[in-house]
């Protein structure tokens, strides 16, 4: 009897951890489901569902020619490209210093391994598969002296490409894919609109195109400027313009920018929504919405803002996003050579962008900070079902990504979402398997 005294209290404790097990389970469950509710909804984390991405990894494409590493194997240097007119299997990469041809191979794969040229300096070039978009390189030899007389660098290069710019995305990840369900009249409407109104020619310059479309949009909605109903958010953009053209409520940013973004999109332009701005308690610090169109002649996405009226912008001859137009604010000087198409009195025409740029200078101050929203924003932001609502619960990528010149990089808040949401999911799996086997 003795013997059976500590197996009779061992017993007893194992039957009363059983007996409240489930409630300390469910606990559990709440605590985490509570954790991940705060970061879901608490606007002071609305970064749980960002990244932040720097200039490079918003405006330079994936398929990009580019160093994706480089290094130093005995003699000779190895470089690894990416980009879209690179193969899988090998490549015929040239290797000019001058007009001298130093290397001619068929490289494995996407590296290149050649031997470092006589000579201090080098300038080289580099031409993959006969394109067109060719890598120069300036390679240093004289390795610098360190403390003691030590050498310290074997070479360094500096090149006009891009190298290990971290994960670079595709217009596919950016341009919006679609508004929802559309019925056939407005896909029927939005055609003629297109074609009899606008007049969009299938082959003609994304720049026209965009210049058509915007003096349309303004033309139809003049004089109607100002807050929006709360209505008309929700509707389809086309018909948020016919609720517009009949004098039914004004439109202000995001109304231009739903509008736009639909018919451009309709006409073949890859267009994303940007916004710049947040809500800090009783203020904000600036917030605006516009798009950005990637122009597939140059490769390049450039700012449009049919709020401000000023359709492009351009720097002599290059076209502008919205962070080149935000830095080059912040030097109020007069420069002619900035200009930008401007719509006024019905009709559009090109002028210096210092005439026209107060609503631009007013939100691109060099404290706010712009918000790029990914293609499937839209679909996930507003579910049709309950299984698209699971599964925007769960949903592991970033909703948008967010740059700033004067922010942090690191995002916590987006890895807590993302891990007690999983983590909720395996308790809930655990509570219903224990459910069923005492049952």
């Amino acid at each position: 009897m003795d013997n059976q005294g500590p197996d009779i209290k061992l017993n007893r404790g194992t039957k009363f951890f059983r007996k409240h097990l489930f409630t300390k389970f469910f606990c559990l469950i709440l605590l985490v489901f509570g954790i991940n509710l705060f970061f879901r909804k608490n606007q002071q984390f609305a970064d749980a569902y960002a990244q932040w991405l720097n200039y490079n990894q918003l405006y330079v494409d994936q398929d990009k020619l580019h160093i994706k590493t480089s290094r130093l194997v005995g003699d000779s240097i190895e470089i690894e490209l990416e980009g879209a007119i690179l193969h899988e299997s090998q490549n015929d990469i040239s290797l000019f210093s001058g007009n001298r041809l130093i290397s001619a191979q068929q490289a494995y794969r996407k590296k290149i391994k050649f031997k470092r040229p006589t000579g201090e300096t080098a300038r080289l070039a580099m031409v993959i598969n006969g394109d067109v978009d060719t890598i120069f390189l300036n390679v240093d030899y004289d390795p610098e002296t360190g403390p003691g007389g030590k050498k310290e660098n074997q070479y360094e290069f500096t090149t006009n490409t891009l190298v290990n710019p971290g994960q670079l995305y595709g217009v596919k990840d950016w341009a919006i894919g679609g508004w929802g369900d559309e019925t056939a009249s407005i896909r029927e409407e939005t055609r003629r609109i297109l074609n009899d109104s606008v007049h969009v020619i299938a082959n003609e310059k994304s720049t026209e195109k965009i210049l058509k479309l915007a003096s349309f949009i303004l033309r139809r909605t003049y004089g109607h400027e100002g807050e929006p109903n709360n209505e008309l958010a929700r509707m389809h953009p086309l018909k948020q313009l016919r609720y517009v053209e009949a004098g039914k409520s004004k439109l202000w940013c995001g109304n231009f920018s739903s509008i736009f973004s639909f018919l451009a999109t309709s006409a073949g332009l890859p267009v994303r929504l940007v916004s710049c701005g947040k809500t800090d308690g009783a203020y904000t610090n600036g917030i605006h919405v516009f798009c950005e169109v990637f122009l597939k002649e140059k490769q390049e996405w450039v700012y449009v803002d049919l709020t401000s009226r000023n359709i492009l912008t351009r720097y002599h001859s290059k076209w502008l996003n919205v962070i080149d137009v935000q830095r080059l604010l912040r030097y109020p000087i007069v420069d002619t050579g900035w200009v930008a198409w401007h719509y006024e009195k019905d009709s559009l025409f090109e002028t210096p962008f210092y005439k026209v740029a107060a609503l631009p200078a007013y939100y691109f101050h060099a404290n706010n900070r712009f918000v790029f929203y990914y293609s499937d924003f839209l679909q996930i932001m507003e579910p049709k079902n309950i299984f698209r609502r699971a599964a925007k619960f769960f949903y592991t990528r970033p909703y948008y990504a967010t740059y700033s010149d004067n922010a942090r990089t690191v995002n916590f808040a987006l890895y807590l979402r993302i891990f007690s949401g999983y983590l909720l999911v395996l308790l809930l799996l655990l509570f219903l398997f224990r459910l069923i086997k005492n049952n």
